[in-house]
């Protein structure tokens, strides 16, 4: 996408998240992560942590790009917006609205002809990115995510659902 990008990230439980952070060397863990091993409720924190972290995943992303397209100034119109996913159709319709991105924005016709998309990389079984195996399993196999993909993008592209309020 030219202005933006969609990611569905699953963020670890309380437990997890300190022992990863614990692990990391003092000079790479950032004020409020250290905030958060400290904090006798870290959940309290977790949003600011989730926030700060792709906020420098963004900008670091926005450094690269720069330097290699020898540019300056900013990539992205808006600051980071997120949805929290409140259930297991949210997700799935969530999934498939970031497939299908590139069709809702008519970059192509079919979201499946766009090859910038981990849809292709989920179907290949192999990225370096994206844990694949718990995705085919959440759809019920390759050939349900395929399925469930092309059902909700044509209900998509043909009633006019929102992902904020998506069909059950």
């Amino acid at each position: 996408m030219e202005n933006h990008a969609h990611f569905i990230v699953k963020i670890k439980s309380i437990e997890e998240l300190k022992k990863s952070i614990a692990k990391l060397p003092e000079k790479r863990k950032t004020k409020i992560m250290s905030r958060f091993l400290e904090a006798e409720d870290p959940q309290t924190l977790v949003n600011a942590m989730i926030l700060r972290q792709i906020n420098s995943f963004m900008v670091s992303y926005t450094l690269s790009y720069n330097k290699f397209y020898n540019r300056r100034g900013g990539l992205f119109h808006s600051p980071c917006r997120r949805v929290v996913v409140k259930d297991e159709a949210h997700l799935r319709n969530g999934i498939v609205y970031v497939h299908a991105n590139a069709q809702k924005h008519q970059i192509v016709t079919d979201f499946k002809t766009y090859p910038h998309s981990s849809y292709h990389e989920i179907l290949a079984n192999f990225s370096t990115l994206i844990t694949i195996k718990p995705v085919l399993e959440f759809f019920g196999g390759k050939e349900l995510f395929i399925k469930t993909h092309e059902e909700i993008a044509l209900r998509y592209y043909t009633t006019g659902w929102q992902f904020e309020s998506p069909p059950t």
